[in-house]
Parts: structure tokens; C-alpha cells; sequence
């Protein structure tokens, strides 16, 4: 769980640092695009690494109602991060 945990804290940092990056003033067209396109990249790294963390769990866990609510407290504040 220590090693599946690892990769699902990286990608949590890597929204952090994006959701903390905000371009000063009125940015330029390429500049949103640019800007877009890379939080695009992190939201579809984010969603794989999410997946396969539950999946990795789930797989770990002998009981089912365990390993849900394992699955829930670990990512709620991730979720958080994604949405925003």
C-alpha cells in the first residue's frame, strides 16, 4: 500500500503546483491554450493514477467494506484538488 501510495501522492503534488500556478495579469491567447493543454495532461495523469490506486487497493484488501472506506479517506482531499 506504501508503494501504491507513493505514486497518488506525486500526482497530488503535480495538481498543487498547477492548480497554484495562475498567470499574472491578462495572459495571451497561446499562453491559455498552452495553459490548458497542460492541465489537461495533469487531469488525465491524475484520473489514471486514480484508477489504478483503487484498483491496487481493492486487489490488497481482504475485506471489501475495508478497503472502500481506505479508498475514501485517502482521496477526498485529491478529489478536492481535481475539481478546483
Amino acid at each position: 500500500l506504501f508503494i501504491v501510495r507513493i505514486q497518488l501522492d506525486v500526482i497530488h503534488e503535480c495538481l498543487k503546483l498547477r492548480k497554484d500556478q495562475r498567470p499574472i495579469g491578462e495572459p495571451s491567447f497561446l499562453s491559455i491554450r498552452q495553459l490548458i493543454r497542460e492541465c489537461k495532461e495533469v487531469l488525465k495523469g491524475a484520473t489514471l493514477v486514480k484508477q489504478y490506486y483503487h484498483y491496487m487497493v481493492a486487489a490488497v484488501m481482504w475485506d471489501e467494506m475495508e478497503a472502500e472506506s481506505k479508498f475514501e479517506s485517502d482521496l477526498t482531499e485529491f478529489d478536492e484538488d481535481m475539481k478546483s
